[in-house]
C-alpha cells in the first residue's frame, strides 16, 4: 500500500479533486489513439490500414506521454513520492521526477 504524505493539505485535496478528470482525460487520449488498432471484425482490414493504426498510435505518444506526466504530478501533490510512482508503474525514479518536472512547468507555462 503507498502512504500519502502532505504537507499542504489544501493542495493535496485540489489534487485529488483534479485527479478523476486527469484520468479521464488520459484514458480518452489511449482509446482515441487506439481506436484504430482495433476495427472491427467484419470490416476489412489491410496493411495500409494496419500502417495507418500504427503510425496514429506512435504519432501520440507525446500526448498521452503529457498526459500520463500531468496525473503523476497530480498524484505527487496529493502526496504520492516520486519513488512510490516509480515503484508502483514500473518506471523509473529518474523518469517519473523528470515527467512531473516537464508537467510543472507546462502548467506553470499555460497559467
Amino acid at each position: 500500500m503507498t502512504r500519502f504524505v502532505t504537507r499542504d493539505p489544501a493542495a493535496a485535496a485540489a489534487a485529488t479533486d483534479a485527479l478523476r478528470d486527469a484520468s479521464k482525460a488520459l484514458a480518452a487520449v489511449v482509446t482515441v489513439t487506439a481506436q484504430a488498432l482495433t476495427p472491427h471484425p467484419e470490416d476489412p482490414f489491410t496493411a495500409e490500414d494496419a500502417l495507418a493504426a500504427l503510425e496514429k498510435w506512435v504519432r501520440g505518444e507525446a500526448r498521452r506521454r503529457r498526459r500520463l506526466a500531468h496525473t503523476l504530478l497530480l498524484l505527487h501533490e496529493a502526496g504520492v513520492s516520486e519513488r512510490a510512482l516509480a515503484d508502483r508503474i514500473g518506471l523509473g525514479r529518474h523518469a517519473v521526477a523528470q515527467m512531473v518536472a516537464d508537467a510543472r512547468v507546462e502548467r506553470e507555462a499555460g497559467a
